[in-house]
């Protein structure tokens, strides 16, 4: 029973991540990088702005060292999988950020020149 349940499990995650993705990617090739960034920006309210204040720090390397301790004491079969994950994407964030967007702006960078 839980075999079908972490099957389920993962088809969700699989094709939110899918959608997610064809949705960015629909959006940038429409509007384009700045602009999507600005219609994003304009749609706010007092609780997603506290929510993502706390939120974007998700994926700074604290939260991953609390993730893979976690993981270490209490899930010790997932260890490998989610230190493998947050070495595969550091290097891929830090690829694109460095070697393939090198001449974008971050958004802080952005917002601050042209407004």
């Amino acid at each position: 029973m839980l075999q079908g349940k972490t099957k389920n499990n993962f088809g969700i995650a699989f094709v939110l991540t899918v959608a997610i993705t064809l949705i960015t990617g629909i959006a940038i090739l429409i509007w384009g990088k700045n602009e999507s960034l600005q219609i994003i920006n304009g749609n706010h309210n007092s609780f997603f702005d506290f929510y993502f204040k706390y939120f974007t720090h998700a994926g700074d390397g604290g939260m991953w060292a609390a993730f893979v301790l976690f993981c270490a004491f209490f899930r010790r079969k997932y260890l490998v999988a989610v230190i493998a994950g947050v070495v595969i994407s550091t290097i891929l964030s830090q690829f694109l950020k460095r070697v393939v967007f090198v001449d974008d702006l971050r958004p802080v960078t952005y917002m601050t020149e042209n407004f």
